[in-house]
């Protein structure tokens, strides 16, 4: 059961759409890479989540009500 995820710094310009099926994740480390847009809602799936790291990428718009009881850092 994979609960941790690291794809810091690699270059992916999106967030892949298999990381919603992995809804044991408890960290999840998408840093440093190019996403741009809005944060997708799939990420919603991840109700064990409780770290997600999206600093230093392009993301725009709101961060959704069901993300933000995630402990973030985003800028």
């Amino acid at each position: 059961m994979l609960t941790e995820l690291v794809l810091h710094d690699i270059g992916i310009n999106s967030i892949p759409q298999g990381i919603a099926n992995l809804t044991k994740l408890t960290h999840l480390d998408l840093s440093y890479n190019m996403l741009s847009g809005n944060i997708p809602l799939t990420l919603q799936n991840l109700n064990q989540l409780t770290f997600l790291n999206l600093h230093d990428n392009k993301l725009t718009g709101q961060i959704r009500e069901a993300i933000t009881k995630i402990c973030m850092i985003i800028s």
